[in-house]
């Protein structure tokens, strides 16, 4: 036994004794050894420590399984590409387990600062890179990369490019300002996560994620970029997460979202466009828009859910526009828009538990068929309460008041029960077309008529309390233009006018 544990501990001894052997710590001083002669003459495993000063140089670090190179403090020790009027400044291939940290790279005349291909477990630690004519760091083909603490600026092109097949990659706390192109541009960049990092005044989008899955986008601010806030363009259902970010005076869209995508706790603000725009699957929940240009949030595809949003003083169409087949619009608040405050473009969806107030169009309009209104509150819009504009609808329980214009909008073959429509401007319920079922509702203290079928006919109207509505001269509580007697069915309803 004891003659097995001291071989044991002999063969331990040797592989670590072996290894520690192997790694040593070099320390290299402008002026005086080249950084590149350092690396060449480096073994996997070695620490490079740079003293304070600038390199003027270009590196290339190929097939290492591992090398650290370590400066003083971004502000201390630098790699300086200026005078080399060819290629990247640091070219790093075919290697893993490698770190630059506590450096700046700068001045890539021209190409890229950090230019990485074909490698894995990398790690970018308090770096500052600027001034490229590329980008600040290109990686293509990586697998497990680390970007932390670290600025990307001034580069001509983009701060950080991923472009193609990149696996695996964190960017935490990092900073990307006023590169020509997106501060951060992932292309098939999966399995990653974007962490507490600011891009401001980049030319185009702050961030750029196309063809990538599984992202977890946290917390960042993206503000006064040319373009976009946060692009994704993503081709699966709910793969990427974006969450808790602030987009901010960005040139077109605070957050634009392609396909599949959960889209929770953002804030977006005085954007040039819409403040958040979510398309195919994506379910939208828990955000703050604001004073953006166009809508507050725009969902523009199939399958898409707005839940539990506030839409306030946006400037587009709509505080709300939200897509039909097997979504739903609940629990969003839509106040001060200049527009109307929700709308869904398209049939078979649930709008449930929306309040809709001080708007200055619509508050609620559910616009294609089969469409289920519930439980909605409309209140002091500019134009209708709720407005049904196609046919096959469901209404109930909704309250529409105080609106500018009618309570409710009735079109084609649509069922209206137990709504109140009270106060408002025109009538409380104004039909737009034939055979409606409208039963159970309060109609009471509207400006013209309570319920009015205008010159259409085969409607059903039962069983409503039409109450307080119009002057009984022009306006009344019931109003049938249609022959006399009338074309609609009224049916056991408590009122004190009506025309005929």
């Amino acid at each position: 036994m004891k003659i097995g544990k001291i071989v044991l501990l002999t063969a331990l001894f040797l592989f670590f004794g072996a290894y520690s052997a192997g790694a040593a710590t070099i320390y290299v001083s402008p002026g005086g050894t080249n950084l590149q002669d350092a690396i060449d003459a480096a073994n996997d495993g070695d620490v490079l420590v740079l003293a304070t000063g600038n390199f003027n140089e270009q590196i290339t670090i190929n097939g290492f399984g591992r090398l650290t190179i370590r400066g003083q403090g971004a502000a201390l020790t630098g790699i300086d590409g200026t005078g080399f009027l060819a290629g990247d400044l640091v070219t790093i291939t075919n290697s893993q387990n490698v770190a630059l940290m506590n450096l700046s790279v700068v001045n890539s005349v021209a190409g890229d600062n950090i230019d990485v291909t074909t490698s894995k477990r990398l790690r970018f630690l308090n770096i500052i890179s600027n001034n490229a004519n590329g980008d600040g760091l290109y990686l293509d083909e990586t697998v497990n990369t680390r970007i932390q603490n670290s600025q990307f600026t001034n580069n001509g092109s983009d701060g950080v490019e991923y472009d193609d097949d990149n696996y695996e990659f964190k960017i935490i706390r990092c900073l990307f300002d006023n590169n020509a192109n997106d501060g951060l541009n992932m292309y098939e960049a999966t399995h990653g996560l974007v962490l507490r990092s600011t891009f401001t005044n980049n030319g185009s989008d702050g961030m750029s994620l196309d063809y990538g899955n599984y992202v977890k986008i946290f917390f960042n601010l993206a503000d006064n970029n040319g373009s976009t806030g946060i692009y994704e363009d993503s081709y699966d259902y709910y793969t990427n997460s974006i969450k808790g970010n602030t987009a901010t005076n960005n040139g077109s869209v605070g957050i634009d979202v392609y396909m599949g995508s959960f889209i929770i706790r953002n804030y977006a603000a005085a954007n040039g466009g819409d403040g958040i725009e979510a398309g195919y699957g994506c379910m939208v929940k828990n955000n703050i828009v604001d004073a953006n240009t166009g809508y507050g949030i725009d969902g523009n595809d199939y399958n898409m859910s707005a839940l539990n949003n506030l839409a306030t003083n946006n400037l587009g169409s709509y505080g709300i526009q939200t897509y039909g087949y097997g979504g739903m619009a609940r629990g969003n608040r839509l106040l001060n828009n200049v527009g109307d405050g929700i709308l869904n473009d398209d049939d078979v969806f649930l709008m449930h538990r929306n309040f809709a107030d001080s708007n200055g169009g619509d508050g609620v309009v559910p616009y294609y068929d089969g469409i289920l209104t519930k439980n909605n509150r409309s209140t002091n819009n500019g134009g209708y309460g709720i407005y049904d504009d196609d046919y096959g609808c469901t209404t109930n329980n909704n309250l529409a008041a105080n609106n500018g214009d009618h309570g409710f909008y009735v079109y084609y073959q649509n069922v209206h029960f137990r709504n109140r429509s009270l106060g408002n401007a025109a009538d409380g319920m104004h039909y737009g077309s034939d055979f409606n079922f409208t039963r159970n509702n309060n109609v009471q203290n509207n400006a013209e008529n309570g319920i009015n079928t205008g010159t259409y006919s085969g409607n059903l109207i039962r069983s409503n309390l039409v109450k307080y509505n119009g002057d009984n001269v022009t306006y009344f509580d019931l109003k049938d233009g249609t022959v006399t007697p009338p074309n609609n069915f009224w049916e056991n309803n408590r009122y004190l006018t009506k025309n005929w």
